[in-house]
């Protein structure tokens, strides 16, 4: 969904929300979709705010910060993807488990694009996993290299906050990737 139908269709459903909330002869099942789609306007605005706070924390990672653990450059690559995953993961964690939420609600109360006759997949709920899957999968190659080199780098803390994944690898002696 583009984003600018997206913000204008969130903009119609919480003006929905308002207007129900304002008019007494509505009845509670339409109050409670009310606060379904209030929930869920406010819960996408919280993970795009999330989102850019987390890319604004990111910083270049120093030189040579892998040169102690004596990595290779295949291993250094995957030590970089799993804890830009991870720490990308944990920035945005608790809005991604919000916006889940009410994703969920919004399937279960039925609403338009999210019901299981619109969307018999649930890829509303599944893309906002996909960081956490990602992670997850660049966990498991991490756990391949040796424990000795893992625990070098589980130990240098600037590695679990968010970092420019493409600088920190140039600075760390990794080509560019080519296109």
């Amino acid at each position: 969904m583009a984003a600018c139908t997206k913000a204008i269709w969130i903009g119609c459903l919480g003006a929905l929300a308002l207007g129900a909330s304002a008019d007494q002869s509505i009845t509670v099942e339409q109050r409670f979709h009310g606060f379904v789609i209030a929930d869920f306007a406010r819960a996408t605005a919280a993970m795009e705010a999330q989102q850019q706070a987390c890319l604004n924390t990111e910083k270049v990672l120093p030189a040579n910060l892998l040169s102690p653990a004596g990595l290779d450059d295949e291993e250094k690559k995957i030590a970089l993807l799993y804890f830009r995953s991870l720490a990308s993961w944990e920035c945005e964690k608790h809005a991604t488990l919000e916006l889940l939420a009410a994703t969920q609600m919004a399937r279960e109360t039925g609403l338009p694009d999210f019901s299981a006759t619109d969307d018999p997949q649930n890829l509303a709920a599944t893309v906002q996993l996909m960081g956490y899957d990602t992670m997850l999968r660049y966990k498991a190659r991490y756990q391949t290299l040796p424990e000795s080199k893992r625990r070098q780098l589980d130990d240098l803390e600037i590695l679990r906050h968010p970092f420019k994944l493409l600088e920190s690898a140039s600075a760390n002696g990794l080509p560019a990737p080519s296109p």
